[in-house]
């Protein structure tokens, strides 16, 4: 019988993220929230999560290059797990000032997405899946 790496995507290894298409999720955010991806055997069905910064304030400064990284922070995600006690908590926990990044699941067993956007800052996520 064959093994499975995990994180799964450690079983894509030759081609990297153009193993992922992007699936938009519907609608754009502010504020704080979370997301889910029903399906299969977790509440977040995909292997990771990446966004465009829709709406950007005149005044948040920004410094040009690839990419382009903004002055403030723009966006925290919060990649909720839960233990075998369901205990749930933060898995991994990112702070981003730039858009289109890639972020892959390090952890199995995705409950949520936890997030928070700069007042002002409008967000198109979109889900990574193969």
């Amino acid at each position: 019988m064959p093994s499975v790496e995990l994180p799964i995507s450690t079983n894509f290894p030759s081609l990297g993220a153009q193993a992922f298409v992007r699936e938009t999720i519907v609608g754009t955010r502010t504020g704080n929230g979370n997301l889910t991806r029903p399906g299969g055997p977790f509440p977040v069905n995909a292997f990771g999560l990446t966004w465009d910064f829709f709406t950007v304030p005149a005044g948040f400064g920004s410094t040009p290059g690839n990419p382009t990284r903004f002055e403030n922070q723009m966006l925290q995600l919060g990649v909720v797990v839960q233990d075998l006690g369901a205990h749930q908590y933060y898995g991994e926990y990112h702070s981003f000032d730039v858009e289109g990044i890639y972020l892959v699941w390090s952890v199995i067993d995705v409950q949520r997405i936890d997030y928070t956007i700069a007042p002002g800052v409008v967000v198109q996520f979109f889900w990574l899946v193969v």
